[in-house]
């Protein structure tokens, strides 16, 4: 085991294919776990300090646990049809599908990567994490390391998260985050809602977004700034009807004042 140098704000565990590995925190005494091909955890304090140590844990079923086909990511030659790039995260962003869910619902996650990946021609799925009605997380974009969304272990305020393809012309450092089914004329379901907040407010620790904050937002390529919520709906970003009307109506009350809440 090697040990990190003094002064450093964080460092990176990797291993051979099929490997648990954990990673230690020496200066608190505590574990951040990674654990294998099914499932990823990350860990961070639901204050906001700048370890991923105790406190609340996002589970998230990887790409693997899903079933998604890598291969949909590939062209003839074999080239990365879409190729990772990374900005320091700004802001969060809900979606939802608006489309009907099934029974099944990594089959579900799989008919929005087809969607997304070969219809669509991205490449890959648009959203970085998605939601299940039942509040099961689900890996979206892929990220090209061991980790969903994030370049190396996520810092606040040095987060760098995958450019996604959620909100047009404000990809560049926005977490998308996307619940399965159409909320225009119902509500998600309480565990849907619940998982979210959850994520929201562990995602919100990690990249040091506060959810109680109006952001300028900043293009990294153009500079162009943008004000908007620091987790924002879709349609504050656009024009458009996502995350649904239904939801969208009370989206501040049983959503982001929840993760504000979570944080003081």
């Amino acid at each position: 085991m090697a040990r990190a140098p003094q002064g450093a704000t964080g460092y990176e565990v990797r291993g051979a294919d099929g490997a648990d590995l954990t990673a230690v925190n020496l200066h608190d005494g505590e574990e951040l776990r990674f654990g294998g091909q099914e499932r990823v955890s990350l860990s961070a304090e639901d204050d906001g300090v700048t370890t991923l140590t105790g406190g609340s844990t996002l589970r998230v079923r990887t790409r693997a646990g899903w079933g998604a086909d890598e291969s949909l990511r590939f062209g003839e030659d074999g080239e990365d049809l879409w190729p990772a790039q990374f900005h320091r995260v700004q802001a969060l962003t809900v979606h939802h599908t608006a489309m009907a869910t099934t029974d099944d619902h990594a089959a579900d996650m799989r008919a929005v990567y087809h969607l997304h990946a070969v219809q669509q021609g991205w490449g890959d799925v648009g959203y970085h994490l998605l939601v299940d009605p039942r509040g099961v997380v689900y890996e979206g974009r892929h990220s090209g390391g061991g980790l969903p969304i994030f370049r190396g272990v996520p810092l606040p305020g040095l987060a760098e998260s995958v450019t996604a393809g959620h909100a047009f012309g404000f990809n560049h450092g926005n977490i998308g985050v996307c619940l399965l089914g159409d909320f225009t004329d119902e509500l998600p379901t309480q565990a849907a809602q619940d998982s979210l907040v959850d994520v929201l407010r562990i995602l919100c620790a990690l990249t040091g977004v506060d959810p109680s904050e109006r952001i300028e937002y900043v293009h990294p390529d153009t500079g162009a700034a943008t004000e908007q919520e620091a987790v924002a709906r879709h349609r504050d970003w656009l024009q458009t009807e996502c995350p649904g009307n239904a939801f969208s109506e009370v989206f501040d009350t049983v959503i982001r004042q929840r993760v504000a809440r979570g944080l003081l």
